[in-house]
């Protein structure tokens, strides 16, 4: 609920501002919130699809909500982004609606989800980190776990395949970075903003498909 919390109060400053150095700093922000949602949200798969061979569909449905979401944001955002809202340019009400949106969401899911964890394992858990962290409090706690994450990422590396998944990642990226640009490519290239928004949607909608049956 934090990433989503503070992804949403981000996107909704983002609409106040439009000085070039607090709207860097806010997407950074923004991006720091939002990567936290990813890893939590298919963390949870495996505790609430114990069965490993039903987790595929369970990944493959998330991403295809994803998708739907991207959809329908894509067909009612982009018409009214370079238009007036109640005197208002629609970009900004576009993100306000949609932080709001997500601060609302987060509050719900707060409020509401009770997190699937075994009561045995989320003990033994507590009392390692209890053991781990015996006489260290505050700062040098908070050092301490972090050199500990630290070093776990860095025995990562000496897996083979883990090192060549981040390189295709970093090569992956490249493609996606441009794709997330498709929209205003079309604008720039003389497209109407509701053709625009409707490739854009086909596109996603291609790709919720392939989501769906791949999983």
């Amino acid at each position: 609920t934090t990433g989503c919390l503070g992804w949403g109060i981000v996107t909704v400053l983002l609409a106040v501002f439009d000085a070039w150095i607090p709207m860097l700093i806010l997407r950074a922000w923004n991006g720091v919130f939002l990567a936290c949602l990813r890893p939590i949200s298919n963390g949870l798969v495996p505790d609430v699809c114990p069965a490993e061979e039903k987790r595929g569909a369970v990944f493959g449905r998330i991403q295809f909500a994803l998708d739907v979401g991207t959809m329908l944001a894509s067909m009612i955002v982009t018409p009214i982004a370079t238009k007036q809202v109640m005197g208002i340019h629609g970009w900004r009400v576009s993100f306000a609606i949609t932080g709001a949106a997500s601060a609302v969401l987060a509050l719900l899911v707060g409020l509401t989800m009770v997190e699937p964890r075994i009561a045995g394992a989320k003990a033994r858990a507590g009392k390692e980190e209890e053991t781990a962290s015996e006489g260290q409090s505050g700062p040098s706690k908070a050092l301490a776990t972090a050199l500990e994450e630290g070093r776990r990422l860095c025995s990562f590396f000496k897996t083979p395949t883990f090192g060549i998944i981040i390189l295709q990642g970093l090569f992956g990226m490249i493609f996606w970075s441009a794709l997330g640009n498709m929209t205003l490519f079309y604008q720039t290239a003389g497209v109407s903003d509701v053709m625009a928004a409707s490739l854009t949607t086909l596109n996603r909608g291609a790709g919720a498909i392939g989501h769906l049956m791949g999983g």
